[in-house]
């Protein structure tokens, strides 16, 4: 009986979390839009999917909540480790972590060519790190990029 009830529990917390990512996501974006910015989301894989080649529920469920909402993304996983032979050389060591000089480089020179695809005349100047959240101001247009 345990054993349901926790199942239970854990699809109410998925639930919630769902419902929670969601609320953030749309307040973000009313923020972006009252700002005259534009909003990125970019979607960071977890090292475990290239170990242990797992595919995860939440990716799907992140895209398609993404797409519904109408938000621009950058999928670091499309655009970059799944075209690697090996994604974990992206990482130091190749062990669980943050990613290495290479993966991060990688990752900016990824990021910065698609929004200058987007809006060619915009400048990068600033990062500024708060928690998981990177905010990228530019010196012609504000831009709000989340991680």
């Amino acid at each position: 009986m345990n054993k349901i009830k926790s199942i239970y529990q854990k699809k109410e917390e998925v639930s919630y979390v769902r419902k929670e990512f969601i609320d953030i996501l749309k307040k973000t974006k009313e923020l972006s839009i009252k700002n005259n910015s534009n909003l990125y989301f970019i979607y960071l894989p977890h090292y475990s999917r290239y170990k242990y080649n797992k595919h995860y529920a939440t990716y799907d469920l992140i895209r398609e909540t993404l797409e519904n909402l109408n938000i621009e993304y950058i999928d670091i996983h499309t655009e970059i480790l799944a075209k690697e032979k090996n994604p974990l050389k992206l990482y130091p060591f190749e062990l669980n972590g943050h990613f290495n000089e290479t993966g991060y480089k990688k990752i900016a020179t990824t990021i910065d060519k698609i929004i200058n695809k987007n809006w060619p005349s915009l400048i990068v100047f600033d990062l500024v790190e708060f928690k998981h959240f990177f905010i990228f101001w530019i010196k012609r247009f504000p831009l709000s990029i989340f991680f």
